[in-house]
């Protein structure tokens, strides 16, 4: 197999692999899931002003940034946009 044959493959591989708006749709979701669960459960047990409130609400940022992003990966991974379209599909069928 020569160099072009291998980049056209590379790329046929990683064209369902982009991220999209159905990606973006479950990273938006698990973000605001995730500051609102978690900002209430430091509301509760920290009072408001402490330093240990603000270090709190930072790493808060940080790691519900990144669990959006492993939910928007994992869901990329696990083909959540063909299940979606699939389903689509079937109610389109059935109605």
């Amino acid at each position: 197999m020569n160099s072009t044959q291998l980049n056209q493959s590379e790329k046929t591989d990683r064209q369902g692999k982009k991220p999209g708006w159905p990606e973006i749709g479950i990273m938006i979701l698990t973000y605001l899931i995730l500051v609102l669960g978690v900002a209430s459960i430091i509301n509760t047990f920290i009072e408001d002003g402490t330093v240990l409130s603000g270090i709190s609400f930072a790493a808060l940022s940080g790691v519900a940034g990144l669990g959006a992003f492993l939910a928007a990966n994992l869901s990329i991974m696990m083909n959540i946009r063909g299940v979606i379209i699939a389903s689509l599909n079937y109610m389109k069928c059935t109605y």
